[in-house]
């Protein structure tokens, strides 16, 4: 069996005076696709929440992981509210 023949590489034409690892301006094109639009500009939204981390004992975890997804919610909305619960008894 011969070998796939190579594909040839488009030629990128580089500005003057530059030399080949100098960055270009134009954006990376990979394939024969049509440049891709530019992304709709979103709102700054200002964040709700802060990441938080935490370490438990492996059985709590789980025990935690699979009471979350029984009762459908994220495990971020069960530290939530776990959080909020011992916070309001603890005043």
């Amino acid at each position: 069996m011969s070998p796939a023949p190579a594909r040839k590489r488009a030629e990128r034409k580089r500005p003057a005076n530059t030399s080949p690892l100098s960055p270009t301006p134009e954006p990376l094109r990979v394939g024969d696709a049509a440049p891709a639009a530019a992304p709709a500009s979103k709102p700054e939204q200002a964040r709700t929440a802060v990441p938080f981390s935490s370490y438990l004992e492996p059985g709590v975890l789980r025990d935690f992981k699979v009471r979350c997804i029984l009762n459908g919610i994220e495990m971020r909305e069960g530290v939530d509210q776990a959080i909020r619960e011992w916070l309001a008894k603890n005043s």
